[in-house]
This record gives C-alpha cells, structure tokens and sequence, in this order.
C-alpha cells in the first residue's frame, strides 16, 4: 500500500466520521426541539382545559333543556360582561381560531340582543311567536326566538370547545 492510498483512506474516514457526526447532531437536535414541542402542547392543552372549564361553565344560564323560566335581557348582558372577562383574564390565548371565531359570534349574537333593550333590561327575553303583519313564506313560520337563537351560539361554541380538547372521541382514538 503506498501512501497516496493510506492518505486517500483516511481522508475518506474522516470524511465519513464527519458526515455521521453532522447527521446524528441534527437527528438528535430534532428530537430535543419534538420533545419541547411535545411539553409545550402538552402543557398548553392543560392550561386550555383548564380555560375552557371556567368558560364552559358561564355558559349555563343558557342550556338546551331545562330552559329556563325566566331569562331576562340583564341575563344575556351578564353573560356577555363575563365572556369579555374571561377572554381577557383567563382564557382568550387559549382560543384556536375556529374557537375563537365561534366565540366572537357568541359575543355579537348576546350584544345584539340586549344592547337594544338597555333601558328595560329586566324583561324577559322574546319568545318565538306568529308574524301577524306579514305574509310568512312557510305555513307557520315565526318570528325568531332569541332565547334559541342565543342558545343556538353558545351551543355551537360548546361544541367546538370540545373537538379543541378533543373529548368526544371514542377511547384511544
């Protein structure tokens, strides 16, 4: 063996031994950042329930069944004083966006139904009843009911709160 060929085999070593070094520094470089990502999300989604709770919970003056006897215009901006509360002091960072889109609709829906009764805000909310001055385009068609329609914002939060937490979905899945 002469000594360009020992030469020629050590460069290729070293070579070899630096490109391993190279590609095993960066495998191990990914897994710390996957590690960190993974504690990260895992302590965002604790936080996160932990947010969604409190919010959860506000929402309760507003169910599907039992309704209610009584839901006044005072009932919805509470509801709404507390929601902005919430998302200040507690959970807004939490949001994702498809939560936070249903949230902020939720808020306008509960503005825009006490906000115009704000000298009366004691009264009760409208019931659905028979549009009697117009002509409805369907047999029996009434007027909207804004305790469903507010209830119907809150649901679809609700529901969105639970696909962000993933709580729905079947054990192990």
């Amino acid at each position: 063996m002469d000594i360009g060929s020992i030469l020629s085999q050590i460069i290729v070593a070293i070579a070899t031994g630096l490109i391993a070094a190279y590609f095993s520094y960066r495998k191990a470089r990914e897994d710390a950042e996957i590690k960190l990502l993974n504690t990260i999300d895992e302590s965002t989604a604790k936080e996160r329930l932990e947010a969604y709770k409190v919010l959860w919970k506000k929402m309760k003056p507003l169910p599907q069944y039992p309704r209610p006897e009584k839901v006044t215009y005072r009932t919805l901006k509470m509801l709404n004083e507390d929601f902005r509360d919430w998302y200040f002091y507690i959970g807004g960072v939490y949001l994702t966006k498809e939560s936070k889109d249903l949230y902020l609709d939720a808020q306008e829906q509960l503005y825009n139904l006490w906000k115009p009764h704000e000298q009366s805000l004691d009264d009760e909310i409208k019931e659905p009843k028979q549009k009697s001055d117009e002509i409805p385009e369907k047999p029996g068609e009434k007027e909207p009911d804004e305790y469903e329609t507010a209830r119907k914002k809150l649901s679809d939060l609700r529901n969105q709160l639970a696909e962000d937490l993933r709580s729905r979905l079947p054990p192990g899945a």
